[in-house]
């Protein structure tokens, strides 16, 4: 199925970067580690984790919703 990344998913896009950016640590980051960003949304709400895994466990960074 085609994705329309639009401006509407721009803007929601760029308001989750800065969240991330500004946004307080958890944990220590291991930068040798790949970095993900995992995601969940529904009709109302938005949620989103940078984490990191290490030795197959995932590890927050931080989450934001």
């Amino acid at each position: 199925m085609p994705f329309d990344f639009n401006e509407e998913y721009l803007s929601t896009f760029l308001m989750l970067k800065e969240a991330l950016i500004w946004a307080l640590v958890m944990q220590a980051l291991i930068w040798k580690v790949p970095f993900e960003v995992m995601c969940n949304t529904s009709d109302y709400a938005l949620g989103a984790i940078l984490g990191e895994r290490k030795d197959i466990k995932p590890y927050t960074i931080y989450h934001v919703s």
